[in-house]
């Protein structure tokens, strides 16, 4: 008994402790309460004492020269106390976006960081998607749009293996009532049921391939894989071949128009960029005899 009386007391110390708290806290709000309901002339004035305040000291001579508040308006000073303030704002984000790299010890645990924080655009070959595939399903790496150069000149597998980058999302369909419950036997059950359905909802949502199927075809060392399963048949390939629609550029700008004859025909309305058309040929081989 006389130990649940201590115990009583110091329950009751703690409560009025909490009320003399609570008790400061009201007044510190009302104290700032009466301090938004001052007039604007106070305001006013006590803008501009302590504006003539900080502007008259020994070290500044000119104080109206160097001063960021003039103390002449007082609407122009206080818009440039709210750009002061938003870029002290710009200052502190960038600080917390930083500290993560400090709390971050291994070299490997940043690269993370800013691989699923921070990075927005990732650049990779599809062989390393595949080494690294687990990593990034672990990582919860999430994009939206899938960029695949040469893609005329890998396999089926490696340009799915790309797409293959980020876990599904499991989503509720609804909740409902399925019977009451007293369907002849106790045993049934009935009541509330939750409906879920597993669907692998991915956030891409564009895959976007680059490649000339008239080129090099996927390397297989294989000769049986290559002739009897088409595996030298990209996809690229594949769906151009099925008629789907492309954008086929008609413009080159790698080399001289005459080169670029030698292939015109594989190429339908094929032309030529100002930059390989800008200088006469006889000026080229002129360029070529002095150079000899």
């Amino acid at each position: 008994e006389g130990k649940d009386e201590e115990g009583e007391g110091k329950e009751k110390k703690e409560e009025g402790k909490e009320k003399k708290e609570e008790g400061k806290e009201k007044k510190e709000e009302g104290k700032e309460e009466e301090s938004k309901k001052e007039n604007p002339s106070t305001m006013h004035s006590k803008y501009s004492n302590a504006v003539s305040a900080s502007s008259m000291t020994a070290s500044n001579p000119h104080p109206q020269k160097d001063a960021l508040f003039l103390g002449q308006s007082f609407e122009e000073d206080l818009a440039r106390a709210r750009v002061c303030f938003g870029f002290l704002q710009r200052l502190f984000q960038e600080l917390e976006e930083v500290r993560p790299l400090e709390l971050l010890k291994g070299q490997g645990d940043r690269v993370n960081f800013l691989l699923t924080k921070q990075a927005r655009i990732i650049a990779m070959t599809c062989t390393h998607a595949a080494m690294k595939r687990k990593e990034f399903l672990r990582l919860a790496l999430q994009y939206d749009t899938l960029v695949i150069e040469e893609a005329a000149q890998i396999l089926d597998i490696e340009t799915f293996i790309p797409m293959t980058l980020q876990a599904g999302r499991t989503t509720v369909v609804g909740t409902g009532n399925r019977g009451d419950g007293n369907s002849g036997d106790g045993n049934s059950n009935h009541g509330n049921s939750n409906r879920q359905a597993n669907s692998n909802q991915h956030r891409l949502k564009r895959v976007i391939l680059i490649g000339d199927h008239f080129q090099l075809p996927p390397v297989v060392t294989n000769p049986a894989f290559a002739r009897f399963s088409r595996m030298e048949q990209s996809l690229f390939a594949r769906i151009a071949r099925l008629g789907a629609p492309t954008v086929c550029l008609d413009r080159q700008g790698r080399m001289r128009p005459t080169l670029a004859d030698l292939f015109r025909w594989r190429y339908k309305g094929l032309g030529d960029l100002p930059v390989v058309c800008w200088r006469k040929e006889e000026e080229v081989v002129k360029e070529e005899e002095v150079v000899k």
